[in-house]
């Protein structure tokens, strides 16, 4: 054996040592690239997260302060038919009329004359929802008393064709017979040729 063939020499090592490192060195670089991929995901996600909770906040917040408008103004409005009320009514005692009701002042707020109105639609909804169900139970009952009555009518009914007896009497008994169980064709066949042969 040639030792120069069998024994590496010193840049063959140096190489397949550099080969390595650069391995190395290549895998260590996808590594990382890999976390900053991964780390940007999640960076990217979480943003989203935040501009979806954010987004949700500033809606809720919008509908909150639109009620509270809603209601400011029922308020401001309530009050201002309050107050021309009682203008109203001192001008009539400066007048010397007396007004002996006291005034109605749930009456004019505007706030419970929409729970009202709400209350009436809600009792108006359940009378016609129980009107539906009175009406079905009587059609239920209409169906049950027709069905009852059906049987009574089908007693009295007469049988159908397809039940009756041929028309031609001397047809007639041997048809009875082959309906009871008796003599079948060829016999009745015998039976009659014996009768009308010549004697």
């Amino acid at each position: 054996m040639e030792p120069d063939k069998v024994v590496k020499t010193e840049e063959e090592v140096t190489q397949e040592m550099q080969a390595q490192q650069q391995a190395q060195q290549q895998q260590m670089q996808q590594q990382a690239q890999a976390q900053q991929q991964a780390a940007m995901q999640q960076a990217q996600q979480q943003a989203q997260l935040q501009q979806q909770q954010i987004q949700q906040q500033t809606q809720a917040s919008i509908v909150i302060e639109k009620n509270k408008a809603t209601l400011e103004e029922k308020q401001n409005i309530s009050e201002d038919q309050r107050k021309l009320e009682m203008q109203e009514r001192l001008e009539l005692i400066k007048q010397g009329n007396v007004v002996e009701e006291p005034p109605n002042l749930a009456g004019k707020s505007v706030i419970l004359q929409e729970e009202e109105m709400m209350m009436e639609s809600r009792r108006a909804r359940l009378r016609t929802e129980e009107g539906n169900q009175k009406q079905q139970e009587i059609l239920q009952e209409q169906v049950q008393r027709q069905e009852q009555n059906q049987p009574q009518e089908n007693r009295e009914v007469p049988p159908q064709q397809g039940g009756q007896m041929p028309e031609d009497p001397t047809q007639a008994g041997p048809a009875q017979e082959r309906l009871q169980g008796g003599p079948s064709a060829q016999d009745i066949q015998r039976r009659e040729f014996a009768e009308n042969a010549p004697q």
